[in-house]
C-alpha cells in the first residue's frame, strides 16, 4: 500500500481531523491464542475484590444491610471466636456489627446470573474492567481490539487530563506530556504486535477521541514513524525500532 504522506502532512498541518467512528513488550495484553472474551463488569466483592459472577455469589448481611460473596462470608463465619463453647455471630467487615443470618443478594445476582469470570484475559482488559465509569457495561474483546486494549485504558484512565488539552505541544505541562507519551508508547507497541497499516491506525486515533491538537501531534508523529518503519525494513534495521525512546 502507498501512502502520499506529504498530503497527509499538509491536511494535518491545515486542521486534518479523523472524525470517523467504528466501533500491548510484556506488558501488552496476551496476544495468544486464547478466544474472543465477552465480559460484563459486575460489582466486587469489598472483601476480597473479586467481581461478582455465577461463581463468587453475592450476600446480604443482615441485618446492617452491608453484604460481600458467599465465599467470604464463609471465612468470616469460620474465624469467629468461641465464647463458653458457644460461636460469637460473625462481624460485618463494613460497619463491624454482628451478622444474625444472610440472605441472597437478589438484584446483583439477577445481573450476575449469566456471568463467567474464569476467562483467561490479558493484564490491560483487566485494568479496562476495574475502570469505574464502566460499571455494569456489556464488553466484547475481540483479538483485534485486545490488541488496542493497553491504549483504550491508558486513554480512558487519563480523560480528564486529556481533554483539556487546549495548546500545542511545547506548552504542555509534565502531566499532559507523559499522558500523551503513554498513549504513544501504547500505539506504538500494539503496532509492533500486530502489523496493521497507517489506515488502521488512523482509524484508532479518531476512535480514542483526543483534543485537535493532539490528534494533530500523534497524526504527524505516526506518519513520521511509517516512514521510518518502511525505510529501517528495507535495510533489515527494525530491530531498532523496539529501543528508541520517541520523546514528546
Amino acid at each position: 500500500m502507498v501512502y502520499n504522506y506529504k498530503y497527509l502532512l499538509f491536511k494535518c498541518d491545515n486542521g486534518f481531523k479523523m472524525s470517523e467512528t467504528l466501533l500491548s513488550s510484556a506488558d501488552l495484553s496476551d496476544m495468544s491464542d486464547i478466544m474472543d472474551d465477552v465480559i460484563i463488569i459486575t460489582p466486587k466483592c469489598p472483601v476480597c475484590r473479586m467481581h461478582y459472577s455465577v461463581r463468587i455469589k453475592p450476600v446480604v448481611f443482615q441485618p446492617c444491610g452491608h453484604g460481600s460473596c458467599r465465599g467470604c462470608f464463609n471465612e468470616l463465619s469460620s474465624r469467629v471466636e468461641i465464647t463458653d463453647g458457644v460461636p460469637d455471630d460473625p462481624k460485618c467487615p463494613i460497619c463491624r456489627d454482628a451478622i444474625i443470618h444472610t440472605t441472597p443478594n437478589f438484584s446483583l445476582r439477577e445481573i450476575t446470573s449469566n456471568v463467567n469470570n474464569d476467562h483467561n484475559t490479558g493484564y490491560w482488559e483487566k485494568q479496562i474492567t476495574n475502570i469505574d465509569k464502566l460499571r455494569g457495561m456489556r464488553i466484547h474483546f475481540s483479538r483485534k481490539l485486545r490488541a488496542y486494549s493497553k491504549a483504550i485504558c491508558i486513554r480512558i484512565a487519563y480523560d480528564d487530563i486529556i481533554i483539556k488539552i487546549k495548546f500545542q505541544p511545547k506548552d504542555w505541562n509534565a502531566d499532559e506530556c507523559d499522558a500523551i507519551q503513554r498513549i504513544k508508547n501504547a500505539l506504538i507497541r500494539s503496532l509492533n504486535k500486530t502489523g496493521d497499516e497507517i489506515d488502521i491506525l488512523y482509524r484508532w486515533i479518531g476512535i480514542l477521541a483526543f483534543p485537535i491538537v493532539v490528534e494533530n501531534y500523534l497524526l504527524k508523529f505516526f506518519l513520521q514513524w511509517y516512514d521510518n518503519k518502511e525505510f529501517l525494513e528495507s535495510i533489515d534495521g527494525l530491530w531498532l525500532m523496539d529501543v528508541i525512546t520517541h520523546p514528546v
